[in-house]
């Protein structure tokens, strides 16, 4: 088998569509990416500083995440407080009719006591 012989020119023109298809293939996997640069190789300051960029976010997210479960608990324990302050409420209308109970209760003994103690008429 012979070699390919490819004249100067043709060999340029090969090597610049090889170098436009890695061009293109880089800039397809930056927009599937949705990444501006993929790799340290690329642009190394641009890449750590996009690293740190996203593990803040992470944090911040991470963050946002307890500060909702810390609503969460605090509207929980509002609900209870609310219910507490009911039921004592509740409680104290029950010892207040027992109360009052107890002193009509009283008074009406009292009442019969002192009409036996009057003389007939």
């Amino acid at each position: 088998m012979s070699g390919i012989v490819l004249s100067a020119s043709v060999r340029q023109n090969l090597l610049s569509l090889q170098s436009t298809a890695a061009l293109l293939a880089k800039t397809q996997n930056n927009l599937a990416t949705g990444n501006k640069v993929n790799t340290a190789l690329d642009n190394p300051t641009e890449f750590f500083t996009a690293q740190s960029l996203n593990n803040r976010a992470g944090d911040l997210a991470n963050l946002l995440d307890g500060i909702g479960n810390g609503v969460q608990i605090l509207q929980a324990a509002n609900t209870g407080l609310t219910s507490l302050y009911y039921l004592i409420g509740l409680v104290l209308c029950v010892a207040f009719y027992g109360a009052l109970t107890l002193l009509m209760l009283r008074a009406a003994q009292a009442l019969a006591v002192r009409q036996r103690a009057l003389p007939p008429i």
